[in-house]
C-alpha cells in the first residue's frame, strides 16, 4: 500500500515506519521519487520542507499566457492539487501566482507578469 503513495506522501509518513518497512519501500522507488522523500526527510518534522510538496509547477514571469496553456497541454498532466502555477524571474526567484482561473480566461497574448498576482506569503524551508 505504501509503494502507492506519492513521494511527498510517502515522505511525510516515513518517520512513523519501521526502519525495515521504510528500506523495503525505499527500494522500490524510483531513483526521482527517491530523492524527493529523501530531500522532503532532510529537514525537521513540523517546518515548511518536510511537510511541502515538491511536484509544484513553475513559469518564468516573461512568458505569455498562451505559452504556458500550450506548455501545459505538452505535459499532458498537472500535479494533484494544482490550483495555481508559482511564477518566477530568469533567477528562479518566487515573484508571484498565476491563479489557473486567470490563465485560463485570460487573454492568451497578455504575458504571466500582468496577470499574476503579486501578494503572496513565502515561507523558507526551515520555518
Amino acid at each position: 500500500m505504501l509503494r502507492r503513495l506519492d513521494a511527498d506522501d510517502l515522505a511525510y509518513l516515513s518517520e512513523s515506519l519501521s526502519e525495515d518497512v521504510r528500506r523495503a519501500v525505499y527500494a522500490s522507488l524510483d531513483e526521482h521519487d527517491l530523492s524527493r522523500v529523501r530531500s522532503s526527510s532532510a529537514y525537521e518534522e513540523g517546518t515548511v520542507g518536510h511537510l511541502m510538496s515538491s511536484d509544484v509547477l513553475t513559469i518564468r514571469e516573461d512568458t505569455s499566457l498562451g505559452d504556458v496553456l500550450a506548455e501545459l497541454r505538452r505535459r499532458g498532466e498537472l500535479p494533484d492539487a494544482t490550483d495555481a502555477v508559482f511564477v518566477v524571474d530568469v533567477r528562479n526567484i518566487l515573484r508571484g501566482v498565476l491563479p489557473l482561473k486567470a490563465l485560463l480566461v485570460g487573454d492568451p497574448s497578455v504575458r504571466v507578469a500582468e496577470a499574476m498576482k503579486e501578494a503572496l506569503v513565502a515561507l523558507l524551508p526551515e520555518d
